[in-house]
């Protein structure tokens, strides 16, 4: 279960630039956004794929997420599929391309 919370929130961040860059169309490596989190930033998503951003979470709050929170140690994808909002780590595919640069990298459909 913290698992799974980990990789929603840490692929909240993946979900949130995929605006930046469906707006700014295939840019290969380069990044996308200049979409950062910061201390007191907490991007919040809701199982049917709606994201809010919040720039000034207060400290007690803060302290409330950190409860079940664990830190990331790898990135993570957030997406969509038959209206059902997934989240899967950022892994190595088969040949070594990790899967994030493999997403970044195909054509739109």
């Amino acid at each position: 279960m913290r698992s799974t919370r980990t990789a929603l929130l840490g692929l909240a961040l993946a979900v949130a630039l995929a605006g930046a860059a469906r707006a700014q169309g295939d840019q290969g490596d380069r990044q996308l956004s200049r979409l950062q989190l910061m201390t007191g930033t907490a991007l919040v998503f809701t199982p049917d794929g709606r994201v809010t951003r919040r720039l000034d979470v207060a400290p007690d709050m803060l302290g409330e997420l950190m409860k079940d929170a664990r830190p990331m140690t790898a990135g993570a994808i957030l997406f969509m599929r038959d209206n059902t909002l997934y989240a899967t780590p950022d892994r190595p595919m088969q040949g070594g391309t990790m899967l994030s640069q493999a997403i970044a990298r195909s054509p739109n459909r």
